[in-house]
């Protein structure tokens, strides 16, 4: 990559992953957070469909076979998500499948198709394909990868809300870059949120805490 196509790649990185999200932190930006991630995830998977180098990898239709250790991280995260509900605020421990199921159902239905898959489009699918020629060692593209995921839950205002998500997206970027199927780590991104929302860490996510 040339000098000003490299520089032009990093200014659109920042722009896209931490100016966009600050701006919807300071309640810049009108219309709901969740627009302008869907709206997001549209422009990132035409990209994806039409430009993007490599872009047979980009398999959500054909998922391949379970990828060896997910569902043993699925498992650490559930025990890890009930230690800090039931250390933090253990009236909320399965508050919303007891206390609002028809809400819990929801979003249990919704969770994995309006948020899980948007943001593995833009945050593994798009950004490891898009900006490949910055992050030359694999490490540091997982990394950064899961640095920027993280970044966008500045939205929130809490730091359990940040730290979750930094440790969710290193794994998931881990994964993705792994086994490069953006159906599985979907599934998983999407287990790690409804075992957030089931357990009683989920107004983290939605009312800052």
């Amino acid at each position: 990559m040339r000098e000003g196509t490299h520089m032009r790649r990093w200014a659109e990185l920042i722009c896209l992953f931490i100016l966009l999200p600050t701006a919807m932190a300071l309640e810049w930006l009108p219309g709901a957070k969740l627009f302008w991630l869907l709206g997001a995830a549209l422009g990132c998977g035409i990209w994806l469909a039409v430009s993007a180098p490599g872009g047979k990898k980009w398999r959500i239709t054909r998922p391949g076979p379970l990828p060896a250790g997910m569902l043993w991280r699925i498992g650490v995260a559930a025990v890890v998500v009930t230690a800090l509900t039931l250390v933090l605020h253990p009236e909320r421990f399965l508050e919303l499948p007891r206390r609002r199921t028809g809400l819990w159902l929801l979003i249990m239905a919704l969770y994995p198709m309006l948020s899980a898959w948007p943001q593995e489009i833009i945050y593994r699918g798009f950004f490891f394909q898009r900006y490949a020629a910055l992050f030359h060692r694999p490490w540091a593209m997982i990394l950064a990868s899961g640095a920027v995921f993280a970044y966008v839950h500045v939205i929130y205002a809490n730091t359990l809300a940040l730290s979750l998500s930094l440790v969710g997206g290193v794994l998931l970027s881990q994964a993705y870059a792994r086994d490069q199927s953006l159906f599985w780590v979907t599934v998983e991104h999407a287990a790690y949120g409804l075992l957030v929302f089931t357990l009683g860490l989920g107004r983290y996510f939605y009312q800052g805490g």
